[in-house]
């Protein structure tokens, strides 16, 4: 309906139909639930997410965790921005370069891309909740 009556309107009552527009999205996204990261913006350039795998989600009963991670970054860096994240201390990372899967569609081929992924081992007596409840 706003958009109906916009292109009817003179420029100032333009620009309070837009002013509603804005804070009713504004509104709707105050009201979502909100997942606690305490991370800096480093922690996100290190960090693409979670790899939520069959063979993950049973590894994580052994206190392990596998991010997708960005290529260039090592395992100090990986380490740090876990801690920082999701406030758990790690015991060890390990990193795993996964290569890029040839794929064919009729004649077309081409590669699935590939990703770098880390196995995070943490310290007894800490978990990362990876998907809330």
């Amino acid at each position: 309906m706003l958009l109906k009556n916009f292109f009817k309107k003179s420029k100032k009552e333009k620009a309070v139909v837009e002013k509603k527009a804005v804070q009713e999205t504004g509104d709707a996204v105050k009201n979502l639930p909100s997942v606690s990261l305490k991370g800096d913006d480093f922690s996100f350039q290190v960090l693409v997410g979670p790899h939520i795998t069959e063979k993950a989600s049973i590894v994580n009963n052994l206190n392990q965790y596998i991010f997708k991670v960005f290529k260039n970054v090592n395992k100090l860096q990986i380490k740090r921005a876990v801690e920082k994240l999701y406030e758990v201390n790690v015991d060890d990372i390990k990193i795993l370069n996964m290569p890029a899967k040839k794929r064919k569609l009729g004649r077309t081929e081409g590669e699935r891309s590939g990703f770098k992924k880390a196995m995070v081992k943490l310290k007894k007596g800490h978990k990362i909740d990876l998907i809330p409840k």
